[in-house]
């Protein structure tokens, strides 16, 4: 694997569903020479908020990476408001002024779409524990150990449902953003993670 961090290429995605355009960016080698890494951001992320992370994880697996924002983020086309609780699925004063710079036109709709969603009251019976079971793929789990938004009960519940196919990092005195505030530790997670699935497809 490379010591350089790897070039990022931007474009655009059309959805063929609806023929709204996503915001991407391509790390790495291409899907025919390597595996490739795709890149969810959180409730309020775009492309520009995993910083160089998929960059440093391209180069240390030899994986491709793809980064896209969803509608309504980043630089992708706006979307409608309300969502829906399950959004995230299908797909904070100063904290406009904070997320502008990487949502641009969309900081109106990247907040309330999902501050919305999280006050909505049909959010407190959303969950995906029932789709668990249908993952017949390796899952690599990463939390924060002091994660604020988050319980270590999570982890238990993916666990039971998703079976032998689950490796679990809990990372030490880290909070909601593992990749962000441990990055050396989660990058170092995933690149031993995919290591070991690369040599058993071999």
């Amino acid at each position: 694997m490379g010591s350089e961090i790897t070039r990022q290429v931007r474009f655009d995605l059309q959805l063929s569903a609806t023929g709204d355009r996503l915001e991407a960016a391509w790390i790495g080698p291409s899907p025919r020479d390597a595996p490739t890494l795709v890149f969810l951001h959180e409730g309020l992320g775009c492309v520009a908020l995993w910083r160089d992370f998929p960059a440093r994880l391209a180069d240390i697996t030899g994986c491709g990476a793809l980064v896209y924002s969803r509608l309504g983020y980043g630089g992708s086309a706006p979307c409608p408001l309300p969502r829906r609780p399950d959004f995230m699925h299908h797909e904070g004063g100063d904290l406009k002024a904070r997320l502008f710079p990487y949502h641009g036109e969309n900081t109106h709709c990247a907040f309330w779409g999902w501050n919305d969603v999280w006050l909505h009251p049909d959010f407190r019976q959303w969950q995906i524990g029932a789709l668990l079971p249908s993952i017949h793929v390796p899952v690599l789990a990463i939390q924060g150990e002091t994660d604020p938004y988050g319980s270590l009960g999570q982890l238990d519940v993916i666990q039971a449902k998703t079976g032998d196919g689950l490796t679990v990092e809990v990372i030490a005195d880290c909070g909601h953003a593992p990749h962000l505030e441990k990055p050396d530790t989660v990058l170092a997670a995933i690149s031993a993670f995919m290591k070991h699935r690369i040599n058993s497809i071999d």
